[in-house]
């Protein structure tokens, strides 16, 4: 996405971060807030605080789901630590500095204000909590923060019990139609806010500084064993590899999983500083994809086809069968990350995209609280949709557009860079990802990218068949005559690619009669990354290092790996 963007450079949100100062006898003992997913808890566990569609913040009762207050004092929850939580608004004087402002988490009272934080960039005020974390969409350059109370090293320490916040800009360069990001340069700072009197000290980045706990190492005694896999995960994805990722299961606890290939067997691999790797069973004799809650003690298993799917529940503290709670199906439907304090366990829930006319679409989202031993939603409290924002064209690095040529063919592109006609299929071109479109007309409309080196086409539009597209995007596409062929595309200069489209099937393993074509919706989609777009083979040169390609349920895909596309493939669910 481009845009502002404010986020979380961990694998949980900013209060799974705060860690009480330890300076003194007294804060030792104070509970540390629990992580929330698009949320904030307080340390006491009582509410969580949200952003609000109307740009404030509400306090809402984690066991009721009832709003015990509104705030204007801030846009979005940043953090919270015993006495207070924070959030965070734009300066009303300076859009590119920040105001933190402390707040009691039992009624919203205002407790402090800081200092303003002046960022290298301008703060958007629409946000979405999405991937690291909070995302503020705005311009052409990201912002990313991150926020922690660091354990005092020495009694003297004069930073200690102030909120350290990490701040990283980097500009990219947009594109015409749908051209991914191209990476400028990188800035980052540490700013210390005093949560006692709002003073703001400012200081170059130090990265030996950071959110607390560390993610764990393996143990060096740690081998590979033949014939088994391992899991590992981040905000952009997940996948079983040769290499596990290690996670804490709680205080002086880690983990990680591997998966037995001959005997289907998952297994939580338990270790300590101390305590060798205990291997114990979680289950056997099929597939799984382990979801982790964001405190690392709980994992969720599923079961069963993709919009009725069924959930196991284990405590990885006391890993095993005996203790794993059965979970029916939730709707709205489950998607991770979640959490689980105490009796309620708690999911962000995201509806299906809604276009607009200016390009960006829209997904309403919930905060959804499901009573995990009854299997019943306790309540939902709906959040800021995520707006996934139209492309921009041709933004260069630290600015906010670029000039447009718009040619007889209709096409709008950056004038400096895309050909003046349609390129040849492979040949040769230097600006990596640009993308190009050539609509003058929709039905025989195209768009190019510049992919590994090369002119790659990415959408063509069914010219064979005559002018039978819509004028624009927006436009309703009637159900009839050759216009509800599947083969049909349409290509227009905003970047949409437009086409009558089946849905996917659910993921079984159960042979299932093939859909036909008056199944299909028209839909308008943006396409996605090339190198996904592409035809390549197993072997051939790719550019997105981690960048996966299908494969997800019951199919072949590939990923890009130390720059060459590998093949791999998903097997059935029971």
């Amino acid at each position: 996405m481009i845009g502002l963007r404010f986020a979380i450079v961990a694998a949980i949100p900013l209060a799974a971060l705060l860690i009480p100062a330890a300076g003194f006898a007294s804060e030792v003992a104070r509970p540390v807030p629990h992580p929330l997913p698009s949320a904030v808890a307080d340390a006491e566990a009582t509410v969580a605080v949200v952003a609000q569609s109307d740009g404030t913040v509400a306090a809402v009762g984690l066991s009721s789901g009832q709003v015990r207050w509104r705030s204007s004092q801030g846009r979005w929850p940043l953090a919270s630590a015993h006495g207070w939580v924070a959030v965070g608004a734009p300066d009303s004087a300076d859009p590119r500095a920040l105001r933190v402002r402390f707040l009691r988490p039992t009624d919203g009272k205002l407790i402090v204000a800081s200092a303003p934080i002046v960022l290298p960039a301008v703060i958007g005020a629409n946000a979405s909590s999405e991937g690291e974390g909070l995302t503020l969409g705005t311009g052409s350059t990201s912002v990313q923060l991150s926020a922690w109370i660091p354990r005092p090293k020495t009694s003297g320490d004069p930073r200690a019990g102030r909120l350290h916040i990490r701040w990283r800009t980097q500009s990219f360069i947009g594109g015409g139609g749908m051209r991914p990001p191209e990476r400028g340069p990188i800035s980052s700072g540490l700013a210390f806010v005093d949560p006692m009197s709002g003073a703001v000290s400012a200081g170059p980045d130090d990265p030996a500084q950071g959110p607390e706990p560390q993610s764990p190492k393996l143990p060096p005694s740690w081998k590979r064993s033949p014939g088994t896999i391992y899991w590992s995960w981040s905000w952009f994805g997940s996948a079983w590899s040769d290499a596990p990722r290690a996670f804490w299961i709680g205080p002086g606890l880690a983990g990680f999983f591997s998966y037995e290939t001959a005997t289907r067997r998952l297994l939580l691999n338990r270790f300590g500083p101390l305590e060798p790797v205990s291997p114990f069973e979680i289950a056997a004799g099929g597939e799984w994809a382990p979801q982790v809650s964001l405190d690392g003690r709980h994992l969720l298993l599923s079961k069963g086809n993709a919009g009725v799917e069924t959930f196991t529940l284990f405590d990885l503290l006391r890993p095993g069968r005996a203790a794993a709670i059965s979970i029916p199906h939730l709707e709205p439907r489950f998607r991770s990350p979640f959490a689980v304090i105490g009796s309620s366990l708690y999911y962000v829930a995201e509806g299906d995209g809604v276009g607009g006319t200016s390009g960006a679409t829209t997904f309403p989202r919930w905060l959804v609280c499901v009573d995990w031993a009854g299997g019943k939603i306790r309540w939902s409290h709906a959040l800021p949709p995520r707006v996934l924002p139209p492309p921009m064209a041709g933004a260069g690095p630290g600015s906010v557009g670029a000039r447009i040529a718009t040619r007889a063919d209709g096409g709008s592109v950056p004038a400096a860079e895309c050909p003046a006609q349609e390129p040849a299929e492979r040949a040769p071109c230097r600006s990596r990802e640009l993308r190009c479109n050539y609509a003058g007309s929709p039905s025989c409309g195209s768009i190019w990218a510049c992919y590994a080196g090369e002119w790659r086409v990415l959408a063509r539009g069914s010219c064979e068949q005559g002018d039978v597209c819509p004028a624009t995007a927006a436009a309703p596409m009637p159900v009839t005559g050759a216009r509800a062929a599947l083969n049909m595309t349409c290509v227009y200069a905003e970047g949409l690619v437009c086409a009558y489209r089946l849905d996917p099937p659910p993921c079984s393993g159960v042979a299932r009669p093939p859909l036909t074509k008056h199944q299909a919706r028209w839909r308008c989609e943006r396409p996605g990354p090339t190198g996904c777009v592409v035809s390549v083979r197993a072997g051939e040169r790719c550019v997105e290092e981690g960048l996966t390609c299908g494969g997800g349920c019951c199919s072949a895909g590939r990923r890009c790996v130390k720059g060459t596309w590998t093949a791999f493939f998903s097997p059935c669910p029971p």
